[in-house]
């Protein structure tokens, strides 16, 4: 794992509940992704996504990809209910999603263009965060 992004994890919830939650994504994936010779994924083979994105850059579709991927799309949805009581009149939510943050820091920076002066009331996270697996990390 990138020792920036660590830093930063453990800036925000503190060394020992950044290395829990990321230890507890490891074992998830582990249970995913599975281990031992008869759960054999062949995205886990070390060469795997190497030869995906060579071959994605051989058709010119890896290009395209990664475009698509800073093309972040930002729609509002107004949301009318006579059950919400009075206080959520103009409540505002920012929903971000499939972020996928390790893979394009261009988009990153175009999320951070896009959301840098919106006002909300919350933000909620959703998705698929990363898109690499975690290194095995080893818990105090």
């Amino acid at each position: 794992m990138d020792e920036d992004i660590l830093h930063k994890l453990e800036g925000r919830l503190g060394p020992l509940h950044a290395r829990q939650r990321l230890a507890i994504e490891t074992v998830h994936e582990a249970q995913i992704f599975g281990h031992g010779l008869l759960s054999f994924h062949i995205e886990n083979w070390y060469p795997f996504h190497s030869v995906v994105r060579n071959a994605l850059k051989l058709t010119g579709l890896y290009w395209r990809g990664r475009r698509n991927t800073e093309s972040i799309l930002v729609k509002r949805n107004d949301v009318v209910s006579k059950e919400l009581p009075q206080l959520f009149d103009g409540f505002t939510i920012l929903h971000l999603s499939d972020m996928h943050v390790d893979m394009n820091e261009a988009a990153m920076q175009r999320l951070i263009e896009l959301v840098g002066d919106m006002r909300y009331d919350l933000c909620v996270l959703t998705g698929d965060y990363r898109g690499r697996i975690l290194d095995r990390l080893r818990l105090p």
